[in-house]
C-alpha cells in the first residue's frame, strides 16, 4: 500500500519542480527582453537612481586603492555591496579589455581609457542590468517556495505568477538600481528562516544572516524588513517544536556570527571602520558638517519622526497604501486584502508572519521618508503579492466545489497577473524617446540649438553635432528665453517637477520640500501656450495597456518645440 502513495509523492513533487522551472522561465524572459532599453549612453543610463556603468570600478578604486585605513570615506549613495557584486560581475570582461588591448590607462573623463567606448560602456550596463534580471527572477523563485512553505502548493505557483507578473518589480530588473537586489535578499533571509524553523537547520539560519547582513549593505532602507524575521522565526518553530531557550541560542548564534562576517567584509569594516560608521551617521543626521561636506553633496531626504502626531501617521500611511496598491494593482490588492482576511482564518501563523514583515518595513523604514516612490515599497508590495497568494489558495477551495469548467477558467485567469509586467516591458521596446530621437535625426543639421531643462535621465539621446543647453532654473524665465532663442525646446514627462524648481537637497522637518520659481512657472506657461513665438511641432507618447505605472524613468512623453516658422 505504501509503494504507489511514495510514487504518487514523487510526481507531485516533481510536478511542482517543473511548475517552478516555467514561472522561472517566464520570469527570466520578461526580465531579460528589452534590457538594452536606452542604451548605449555614455557612462549614463535611462533609469533614474541607477548604479552607472563604471560607479563599481570607482567604487572599487576608492574602497581597496585610493583611500588610506580608515579615511572615513564611504559611498555616498548607497552602500557598499551591490558596487562590488556588480564589479565582481564586469571584472572578466574589464579583464579581456585590458588584455586584448582596448583599455589602457583608465581615466575619470571620456573616453575613460576605452579603445571603443560606447561600446565598452554598453556592455558593462548590460552586466549590471543582467545581475539585476537574474536577482528578479530570484525573487521569484524565492516567493514561489515561500508561499508553498506558508500556505500550499497552489499559493506557491500563485505567488511566482503574480511577482514575475508585478511590474515594478520587472520594470527595476531591466535596470542596475538597488530596489531588486535589496528585496533579493530580503526575499532570502525570510526563506531561509522558515527552513531554519521548519528544519532546524544551522545551515538555513547561517543564510539568514548573511543575507540580512547583505541586504543592509545594499540598502539600509531594508532594516524595517530584516526586523520582523526573528519573529517570524519564532512563530514558525512554535508550531513544530516546544520552546527551547538552548536552540534558540545557538540559532542567534550561528546567525549573529554570518552577519558580521559578511558585514566585516563586504562592508569594509575590515579596512575603513571609520567610513562605516559614517555613513550610519550620516542617515541619521549626526554626522557633523564638515565631515559631511567632505564625503557628501547634501543630506537625504530622511527623517526618524522624533515625535507622535495621529494625523500625520493617518495622513502618510494613507500616501503609503496608495503607492502600494498602485504598485501592485487594484486587481491584485483585492486579492491580497482577501488573502489576509481568509488566511487569519485558515493560515494564522503564515498570515500573521506576512503582516509583521508589512507593518514593521512600513513602522521603522517608510515611516522615515518624506517622499515614497514605488521602489523604495518592494518589499512591503513583496509581502502583498504573499497575501493575494493566500487569497487564491483560499478561494481555490471554495471553488472545488463549482463545476471543473468553471473551476478551470478560474485558475486560468492566473495567467492574467503577467500582464502588468508583459506591458512594461513593451513601454520599454517602445519608449516614447526613441521615436523622438529619430524625428530629432531627420530634421535637424550640425550646429541646431536645442535647449532642455530636465536631466539627461529623462531625455533623449542627441547627437553630438548638436548643442544641447540644460538651463538652470534661475534662467528659466520669459526675458531670459526670448535673449537665447534656440532652435528647438524639448521637454519630458520624467522629472516633471524639476522644470519649475528643485527639491530641498538639506531638508528638514517643517521646511518646504520643494523651491518653486515664479518666473519659470509663468515661462513654461506661455512655451505650453504657444505664445512666445514657439509652436508644438510633435509630441511622443506610448500608452500603457494593463497599467497606469508612477515610475518618472518609465515611458515619458516627449514634446518637442519650436519656432512658429519651423516646417515640421
Amino acid at each position: 500500500m505504501m509503494r504507489p502513495k511514495a510514487v504518487s509523492v514523487e510526481a507531485t513533487a516533481a510536478g511542482r519542480r517543473g511548475w517552478l522551472a516555467v514561472v522561472l522561465l517566464v520570469s527570466l524572459s520578461l526580465n531579460s527582453v528589452g534590457m538594452r532599453w536606452g542604451l548605449p549612453n555614455d557612462n549614463r543610463t535611462w533609469a533614474a537612481d541607477a548604479i552607472q556603468p563604471l560607479t563599481p570600478l570607482a567604487v572599487g578604486k576608492h574602497a581597496f586603492f585610493g583611500e588610506r585605513w580608515s579615511s572615513g570615506w564611504f559611498y555616498f549613495k548607497y552602500p557598499l555591496a551591490h558596487p562590488q557584486l556588480l564589479l565582481a560581475a564586469q571584472l572578466p570582461y574589464l579583464a579581456w579589455l585590458r588584455v586584448s588591448g582596448q583599455l589602457s590607462r583608465p581615466a575619470a573623463v571620456y573616453p575613460y581609457g576605452f579603445k571603443h567606448p560606447e561600446v565598452a560602456l554598453e556592455r558593462l550596463a548590460l552586466l549590471t542590468r543582467f545581475v539585476s534580471a537574474l536577482m528578479g527572477t530570484a525573487v521569484v523563485g524565492l516567493a514561489y517556495l515561500t508561499a508553498a512553505e506558508l500556505f500550499e502548493a497552489t499559493a506557491g505557483l500563485a505567488a511566482g505568477l503574480l511577482t514575475a507578473g508585478c511590474y515594478p518589480l520587472v520594470f527595476y530588473a531591466h535596470t542596475s538600481n538597488v530596489d531588486v537586489p535589496v528585496l533579493f535578499w530580503i526575499a532570502l533571509a525570510l526563506t531561509a528562516s522558515l527552513q531554519s524553523a521548519r528544519r532546524d537547520s544551522r545551515v538555513a539560519t547561517a543564510v539568514v544572516g548573511a543575507a540580512a547582513a547583505m541586504a543592509l549593505l545594499t540598502k539600509e532602507q531594508s532594516i524595517g524588513a530584516l526586523a520582523p524575521i526573528p519573529l517570524v522565526w519564532l512563530l514558525w518553530r512554535a508550531g513544530r517544536r516546544p520552546f527551547q531557550g538552548a536552540a534558540l541560542a545557538r540559532h542567534a548564534a550561528v546567525a549573529l556570527a554570518a552577519f558580521l562576517a559578511v558585514t566585516l567584509a563586504i562592508g569594509n569594516v575590515w579596512w575603513n571602520p571609520a567610513g562605516y560608521l559614517n555613513r550610519w551617521r550620516f542617515l541619521l543626521g549626526t554626522l557633523p558638517a564638515e565631515v559631511r561636506q567632505k564625503y557628501a553633496p547634501y543630506q537625504f531626504m530622511v527623517q526618524v519622526p522624533k515625535g507622535f502626531s495621529l494625523a500625520h501617521e493617518l495622513q502618510h500611511a494613507t500616501k503609503v497604501i496608495e503607492v502600494a496598491i498602485q504598485g501592485v494593482t487594484w486587481p491584485v490588492a483585492c486579492l491580497s486584502l482577501a488573502g489576509l482576511v481568509l488566511g487569519l482564518w485558515k493560515y494564522r501563523r503564515a498570515t500573521m508572519s506576512l503582516l509583521l514583515l508589512a507593518v514593521m518595513y512600513h513602522i521603522l523604514s517608510l515611516r522615515a521618508l518624506e517622499l515614497v516612490p514605488v521602489r523604495y515599497t518592494m518589499p512591503l508590495l513583496y509581502a502583498l503579492l504573499l497575501l493575494a497568494a493566500a487569497g487564491v489558495a483560499a478561494l481555490r477551495g471554495m471553488l472545488r466545489q463549482l463545476p471543473h469548467p468553471v473551476s478551470s477558467v478560474a485558475a486560468a485567469a492566473l495567467v492574467l497577473a503577467l500582464l502588468p509586467g508583459i506591458d512594461v516591458t513593451r513601454l520599454l521596446l517602445r519608449d516614447p524617446r526613441y521615436a523622438a530621437e529619430s524625428w530629432l535625426a531627420e530634421r535637424t543639421k550640425p550646429g541646431v540649438r536645442i535647449e532642455v531643462y530636465q536631466p539627461s535621465t529623462y531625455l533623449p539621446r542627441f547627437s553630438s553635432e548638436i548643442e544641447v543647453k540644460r538651463i538652470p532654473v534661475s534662467e528659466r524665465s520669459i526675458t531670459r528665453f526670448n535673449e537665447r532663442h534656440p532652435d528647438y525646446v524639448v521637454l519630458s514627462g520624467g522629472g516633471r517637477a524639476g522644470l519649475t524648481g528643485h527639491y530641498a537637497k538639506d531638508w528638514k522637518p517643517g521646511d518646504p520640500v520643494f523651491s518653486d520659481s515664479q518666473a519659470a512657472q509663468a515661462f513654461f506657461a506661455a512655451l505650453h501656450g504657444e505664445q512666445l513665438g514657439y509652436r508644438r511641432l510633435e509630441r511622443f507618447r506610448t500608452n500603457p495597456l494593463f497599467i497606469s505605472p508612477h515610475i518618472n524613468s518609465l515611458n515619458p512623453e516627449i514634446t518637442i518645440y519650436g519656432q512658429a516658422t519651423t516646417k515640421d
